[in-house]
Parts: structure tokens; C-alpha cells; sequence
């Protein structure tokens, strides 16, 4: 069973650039909670209480084996996607076409805690600064297997929430399938 951490935060009445500067003078560090199919929600936590979490361990010390159509690649993050965008701007492969035969493996095999925050940065600027500066790169492929090389299971994110533990497997097949849904959202597609 996975651990619970908690992380103890406060809601932001604003959101936005100037909002967020008023959070951060106040010694606080603002944040967007996403998911859950609610409205994002803006919150201020802790400055010293975040580091402390994220100093704690298993942040950036959890490897991974990835392996892309047989090809093996280790790393700390990874993400596996068929789209330019997350989270509004932010790019993470800037090739990547919802319409493409290959997944987009986004590869971050660093473990310090500078560099993700660099490779976070250059993703929301959107331009696809961190694949040009050598801190992630992307792999393609059409079967992608993820598993921790840590001997235990690891939380796995579809879409902002954690659905998942390692291993996972993701394949683009050939087959159609059949989806079938609800009649009121058949009809609202």
C-alpha cells in the first residue's frame, strides 16, 4: 500500500503573476491544484515545510527502467505522451501529434533537484528550451514498459492523478476498438 504524505496548504483567493508575487513575500509558495474533474484551484503552501518534504527522500531517487521498442533508458522522470501540451502552455514534446503512430517519451535522467527545477521552467516557458539544452530529450516509440529499479512499486499520474503503480506497459496497436459510453455523453460528442 502507498504511503500518504501530507502537505499541509491554504486556498489563494487570486490567481495570476502579481498574485502569486504577494505569496512568495509573504514566504509562501504558490500552487495550482488540478484534476479530480474540478476547477483548478490556487493555494499557498509553506516555503520551509515544502523543502523539508522534498529534501526528505525518494524525490529524484526513485530510477527507472524505461524500455522503448526494446531499447532500454534509465531515468528519474519520465513522461509518456502523444501530445505537444500539458497543463495549458506548458510543452513537453513539441513534435508530438494526437494523430501520430508513436507515443513521445519524454526522458529526464538527472537526480538533482536544481536540474528538475530548470527542466520544469524551460517546459511551462513553452518554447522547448529543454530539449535544446540537453536537460531531457525525447524517444519515440510504439511500446513503452516503465518499472522502478527501486524493488518497489511507484505511483503513476494519467491525467494529474495517480491511477497507477509500476510496472505499466503502453502500446499503440493497429486493432480498433469499440468504446462504449453512456448515452448523455454519446450524445454531447
Amino acid at each position: 500500500m502507498a504511503t500518504v504524505k501530507e502537505l499541509k496548504a491554504t486556498a489563494r483567493p487570486k490567481a495570476g503573476k502579481g498574485a502569486a508575487r504577494a505569496v512568495r513575500r509573504e514566504g509562501l509558495v504558490p500552487g495550482v491544484i488540478y484534476g479530480d474533474k474540478k476547477p483548478p484551484l490556487t493555494i499557498a503552501l509553506d516555503h520551509k515545510d515544502l523543502r523539508q518534504k522534498i529534501y526528505a527522500g525518494r524525490f529524484l531517487t526513485t530510477l527507472y527502467d524505461i524500455e522503448i521498442d526494446g531499447a532500454k533508458h534509465e531515468a528519474t522522470y519520465a513522461v509518456v505522451s502523444r501530445a505537444k501540451h500539458y497543463a495549458g502552455k506548458w510543452i513537453i514534446a513539441p513534435d508530438a501529434k494526437m494523430s501520430a503512430d508513436t507515443f513521445e517519451v519524454l526522458i529526464f535522467p538527472h537526480r538533482d533537484h536544481a536540474t528538475l527545477f530548470r527542466l520544469f521552467m524551460e517546459m511551462q516557458r513553452g518554447r522547448g528550451g529543454h530539449l535544446e539544452d540537453g536537460l531531457a530529450r525525447i524517444v519515440t516509440g510504439r511500446d513503452v514498459s516503465i518499472r522502478s529499479l527501486e524493488g518497489y512499486e511507484i505511483e503513476v499520474q494519467v491525467d494529474g492523478d495517480c491511477v497507477l503503480k509500476t510496472p505499466i506497459r503502453c502500446r499503440i496497436r493497429d486493432e480498433m476498438i469499440n468504446v462504449l459510453l453512456p448515452h448523455e455523453e454519446a450524445v454531447a460528442m
